[in-house]
């Protein structure tokens, strides 16, 4: 972000732009140009510019930070997780996967093979709403403070 209106400081933003552009060549680096009803016109395609004292170019700046973040944005094969609760749940699953298929592959019994794939069974339903509804407000509420 440089100011528009003092030369000193697009400088040496501009420098420090240049400099992140060097450093990190796989990254999008953008440059905001403030204040610019305070100063002459610069058409330099590097800098977005805008006015936050006028609002000018607001919109502009968001498209483009929404658009370079989503980009091409396609969830059909991403998984989404909405809560800490359902993340828990999936690393709990995952370890619960990871030592039953160490087990299997160290020769351990099937009775402790079996306790792991029923720990990830319960973390799962944890999520699908296969465990009863008992048990999962009784983790809702040792998790959340809510009030009378």
């Amino acid at each position: 972000l440089a100011d528009a209106s003092n030369a000193q400081n697009m400088n040496e933003v501009e420098g420090w732009l240049t400099d992140l552009r060097k450093q990190f060549t796989d990254k999008i680096i953008l440059g905001v140009l403030n204040k610019t009803d305070q100063a002459e016109e610069s058409n330099n395609s590097e800098w977005i510019a805008i006015s936050a004292k006028y609002g000018t170019n607001l919109d502009a700046l968001k498209k483009h930070l929404v658009d370079t973040v989503v980009g091409d944005f396609n969830l059909q094969d991403e998984t989404i997780i909405v809560n800490a609760r359902h993340q828990n749940a999936l690393i709990k699953t995952a370890e619960a996967l990871t030592n039953a298929q160490n087990g299997l592959e160290t020769g351990i019994t099937g009775d402790f093979i079996a306790m792991d794939i029923r720990q990830a069974m319960y973390w799962l339903g944890s999520i699908t709403g296969d465990i009863s509804e008992d048990d999962l407000l009784a983790n809702i509420f040792s998790k959340f403070c809510i009030g009378k």
